[in-house]
């Protein structure tokens, strides 16, 4: 009883300080900073891991070492960080400031419906304002997914008449992915938060595109494509990028490096390559899949099933370290790559790795960015999901040519304009550029948050 009171009274603080933040509130005055400042609202940042961190996690590590004041506004840690985790913290700035913001354990179904909660983005603004002081940021930046963090920036930029920059990691309410949330509390923020910013960052052109078709009145001139990338200290620390010889040198190991989520579901693939297997029971003794990186838990009863139909063909990794998933990539001799619908229009970071590892990849789904950019590189086979004969006719490509014929001078070139330093210098650039939209504050305006 006592925790159920405790979780209503935290949820009626929750929405209180929410109202607080539409009307004027607060006395405080802000400084401007006599240094670039930074103020950095990236939910998930090291030493949590997973495939979100990487970009905002570059980002600030390039602002650091290019004279930014970089102070981070991140997630609570709710778990014990792993050791890709707290590896790829260590390759950070000491000089990076990182604020946890903790939310009190408020009642879902008594707030807004808002995506990654509403209570983490009251959290997020009380943590940014104690990291800001007196001081006020050269510039607020803030990448999501999650986007109620939006929000949050949104409520911090327009307070203290900083500018915004959004980063676009995945779409919002246009074209909305099946994990994130469109609620009408989403649709309306995202539009006064799109309207306030001074510039918006999407990773493809496509997704540019379709949000200046969607959103009426969003200014084409401050919407940016900057995409992913790879960053060549994590390949620094393989001694060569030619494949190892494996411990079974007979094998052609196929590789999946990288954490599962719904849309990498292995099991349509695994039942076109047991069709291949039935059809040459040869290949089984040539060819061994190996899956290395955290799995939920739809995807390890695909494997563990897969494994029963087909014991040996199959190896189960768990999450390994950066360097050492690094190295896996350049040693393995063909890398899967599972596209579903969502990469018509995006391509994952780890896309960007594999093509930096120089090793062959086996693409499969046809359509969409992702698999053009495999195709239009010469990186590797492309087939259709649900065509083992192109499936068997891949697999014998592979077998049969030398590496080298995938690592094209396509390959090599593209590689050299996306690493994410040179990707990092043009955010960098933007955050150098750009100014306070007109709606923004004065420069010494007190520190309220005014109706709008």
């Amino acid at each position: 009883m006592r925790n159920k009171i405790s979780i209503v009274l935290d949820t009626v603080r929750v929405f209180t300080a929410w109202l607080h933040l539409r009307v004027r509130i607060g006395a405080t005055r802000v400084r401007a900073s006599n240094s670039r400042f930074l103020l950095f609202f990236a939910w998930g940042f090291p030493p949590t891991s997973g495939g979100g961190v990487h970009r905002p996690a570059s980002i600030a590590k390039y602002a650091a070492r290019s004279g930014w004041r970089v102070s981070v506004v991140a997630s609570p840690l709710d778990e014990a960080p792993s050791a890709p985790g707290l590896e790829l913290l260590q390759s950070l700035p000491a000089t990076i400031a990182v604020s946890r913001a903790e939310a009190p354990l408020a009642s879902y179904r008594m707030l807004p419906k808002v995506d990654g909660g509403f209570a983490n983005m009251i959290a997020a603004v009380r943590t940014a304002r104690a990291a800001c002081g007196q001081e006020r940021p050269s510039v607020v930046l803030v990448s999501g997914p999650p986007f109620m963090i939006f929000i949050s920036a949104y409520m911090i930029a327009r307070q203290i008449g900083a500018p915004l920059v959004l980063d676009y990691r995945d779409e919002w309410t246009v074209h909305t992915p099946g994990w994130i949330s469109a609620s009408a509390f989403d649709r309306h923020w995202e539009r006064k938060v799109l309207q306030f910013s001074s510039a918006a960052i999407f990773v493809t052109e496509l997704m540019r595109q379709r949000y200046l078709e969607s959103i009426p009145g969003l200014a084409a001139d401050k919407c940016l494509v900057i995409p992913n990338g790879w960053d060549p200290d994590d390949f620094a620390r393989v001694a060569s990028m030619t494949p190892r010889k494996h411990v079974e040198p007979q094998r052609f190991v196929i590789s999946f490096i990288g954490s599962s989520v719904h849309y990498s579901s292995p099991g349509a693939f695994l039942a076109q390559f047991a069709r291949v297997i039935e059809h040459r029971p040869a290949l089984r003794d040539q060819l061994v899949l190996r899956f290395i990186g955290r799995k939920v838990s739809a995807m390890e009863k695909e494997l563990l099933a897969f494994q029963n139909r087909l014991p040996g063909s199959i190896e189960l990794v768990d999450e390994v370290p950066k360097a050492d998933a690094v190295a896996r990539m350049c040693g393995a001799d063909a890398l899967l790559f599972l596209l579903d619908s969502f990469y018509d229009h995006a391509i994952p970071g780890k896309l960007y790795e594999y093509l930096a590892s120089g090793t062959p990849i086996l693409a499969i789904g046809e359509t969409g960015l992702a698999a053009e950019l495999v195709r239009r590189l010469g990186a590797g086979p492309v087939v259709a999901a649900d065509n083992p004969s192109s499936l068997e006719a891949a697999i014998d490509l592979l077998l049969r040519e030398p590496r080298e014929r995938w690592n094209t001078p396509a390959r090599v070139a593209w590689l050299e304009s996306h690493t994410r330093g040179a990707l990092a210098t043009r955010v960098l650039q933007v955050l150098d550029d750009v100014r306070p939209v007109s709606q923004a504050s004065p420069p010494e305006q007190l520190l309220s948050f005014r109706r709008g």
